[in-house]
């Protein structure tokens, strides 16, 4: 640590590095006298941070026999570290200088003023530059994307550990709260990144299975801001339910009700038919919904589903189906701005938020969004997820409290669902408001009792807005035309198998042809991604194959094999898109 300046050089450099941070800076308000005259000389002979106490950070403990306990087990060049709170440096600095440039180090400080005094101590600019260390504001989604966008390899082929400053805790409790945030955000990464590596090619593949029936079901688009004035009531499959349908059966108001399609045996109990339901889930567990319920009783409420749903499930529905577009699939490179390509959020409570709020709707009312359960009963009695009892796993589970103080129990998948939705009413611009049932409380949806409902007139909405609505949803189901694509197959095979005979010829020198092997897989890894139409089904082989690059010390024979599958199952793809996508079938070409 040097006890001079560096922060004009380090601001410069991150203004190029991490516009993120810089734009988070800008907005705070710093007092510079602080970090440049209100350090300390602590018992140690270091410099610190000076507590309200008068003592320093590091007081009570010399940081470099704290940081000495940190260390990085394993192949360090193939794992990161998040560290929560900067301090001055000591721990950053203990990582940088004892792991391999390869090592990641992210830091997400929420303290501002903590973090430019970090910053003028100690020269970063290197470690910018070599992508080693980048700093966090403290944004959930700043957090999510960056983890997303650096640390996918780290996770599928090494390790990412995460490392809370103790000593920043004794700043103020905001460091002990983003631990717990950024831990949610961490483990909401690992099972989207399990769920992609296990579903992806799954979900393209009912993408392109469900394309004609798609172009054939019609277009949401047409829903656009068509809600004004109407109240929507948002049902999900939480315990508290059972507690409100009976009441709403009796009480519907004039008001849209949505749902998912799995809650719908939940619904069926009480004969409650809501206006339409939504399915994002692509697994075969959504065939369990039709062993729940008597399906004919659905046959009149429409299904807005996925293109990602598996299509099996979907030729069993009863009623009238309308597709709709998701983030992560083909739909916004296909459309281009021309359909609705929602991001569903992996929870179906989310995205039917996001829909309604599409759909410009004047109101929401959420009923049965729990989040959250507080006795073995985890779901409404119909739905696939309720097993009839529960064990608590403090692996999976979380204890939380309810606006009383009471214990309740939730999934880290339903946290994170929770998070997400929180973060999505923080802008929303119309009321939300959430039929309390005693579980999860939800920040920015202000808890409703059933007699506030009835005494204020929650469930009415303008003249006319609802059967607008369900008329333009009805006029959804019109086939659209289907759209000119180019079969690009045959040009990709000569490509392919060009860059297979390459290789072939390196590998029989591997020893002497490391480098030029290096560059060739890193040509090919560009050229699988510079198709926005191919990549998402090329997701999973992209992986593999910028993984080889990220592991492999030495290339072998080995690599060789695995090289050459990757090729193998790119053009296999690439052939099945143009078969799904190219050849428009009969009656699609005479409706056009």
């Amino acid at each position: 640590m040097n006890n001079r300046s560096f922060l004009k050089e380090n601001l410069e450099a991150l203004e190029q590095h991490n516009p993120p941070l810089c734009r988070w800076l800008k907005t705070q308000a710093v007092d510079m006298n602080r970090i440049e005259t209100g350090l300390i000389w602590n018992s140690h002979g270091l410099i610190d941070w000076p507590l309200p106490s008068g003592k320093g950070l590091f007081d009570s403990i010399n940081p470099n026999q704290f940081y000495q306990n940190w260390v990085v087990e394993g192949d360090a060049d193939r794992s990161a570290s998040i560290i929560i709170g900067c301090n001055l440096g000591y721990g950053i600095n203990h990582l940088l200088s004892n792991t391999p440039n390869k090592h990641k180090v992210l830091v997400m400080e929420p303290n501002p003023e903590m973090l430019m005094a970090c910053l003028s101590q100690t020269d970063y600019r290197r470690f910018f530059q070599i992508h080693k260390l980048f700093f966090l504001p403290p944004d959930t989604d700043v957090i999510r994307e960056t983890m997303f966008r650096q640390l996918e390899l780290y996770y599928e082929f090494g390790k990412i550990d995460m490392r809370t400053d103790l000593p920043s805790k004794q700043i103020g409790p905001e460091y002990a709260q983003w631990s717990q945030k950024c831990n949610e955000v961490l483990k909401d990464f690992k099972i989207e990144m399990d769920t992609i590596y296990v579903h992806q090619d799954k979900m393209i593949g009912h993408e392109l299975n469900n394309f004609a029936r798609a172009m054939q079901d019609g277009s949401l688009l047409n829903l656009k801001n068509q809600g004004k004035g109407l109240t929507a009531v948002l049902l999900g499959a939480g315990p508290s339910l059972e507690q409100f349908v009976p009441r709403l059966s009796e009480n519907q108001g004039y008001a849209l009700y949505a749902t998912a399609f799995q809650t719908l045996p939940a619904l069926q109990k009480f004969d409650f038919k809501p206006h339409f339901c939504l399915c994002i889930d692509p697994t075969s567990g959504m065939k369990g919904v039709y062993d729940r319920m008597d399906v004919e009783w659905a046959n009149d409420i429409p299904l807005i589903y996925s293109c990602k749903m598996l299509p099996e499930v979907l030729d069993r529905y009863p009623g009238p189906t309308i597709p709709i577009w998701t983030v992560g699939g083909m739909g916004a490179s296909i459309f281009q701005g021309r359909e609705l390509v929602l991001n569903a959020g992996r929870n179906v409570g989310v995205a039917l938020t996001r829909f309604l709020k599409w759909c410009g709707v004047s109101r929401i009312v959420l009923v049965g969004q729990d989040f959250a359960w507080s006795e073995d009963k985890t779901h409404a009695t119909g739905h696939v997820q309720n097993k009839g009892s529960f064990n608590f796993d403090p692996k999976k589970h979380v204890e939380m409290k309810n606006k009383n103080g009471d214990r309740i129990y939730s999934h880290y998948v339903y946290i994170t669902a929770l998070r997400t939705l929180e973060k999505e009413l923080e802008g929303i611009d119309i009321p939300v408001r959430n039929l309390y049932g005693g579980n999860a409380v939800i920040e920015g949806a202000p808890e409703l009792t059933w007699d506030e409902v009835l005494a204020d007139g929650i469930l009415e909405s303008a003249s006319g807005s609802l059967d607008h609505l369900l008329w333009k949803l009805n006029q959804a189901r019109s086939p659209r035309p289907w759209p000119q694509f180019e079969a690009r197959s045959s040009t990709w095979a000569v490509s392919l198998n060009s860059a297979r005979k390459r290789l072939e010829k390196l590998f029989r020198k591997a020893n002497n042809n490391q480098k030029e092997i290096f560059s060739t897989l890193n040509k090919l890894l560009v050229f699988l991604t510079q198709d926005p139409l191919y990549k998402p089904y090329l997701l999973n082989d992209i992986r593999n194959l910028a993984g080889i690059l990220f592991v492999t010390r030495n290339f072998g024979q080995k690599e060789l094999a695995k090289c050459k599958q990757i090729l193998k199952r790119v053009l296999k793809k690439a052939r099945e898109i143009d078969q799904k996508l190219v050849v428009v079938p009969e009656k699609q070409r005479m409706s056009a």
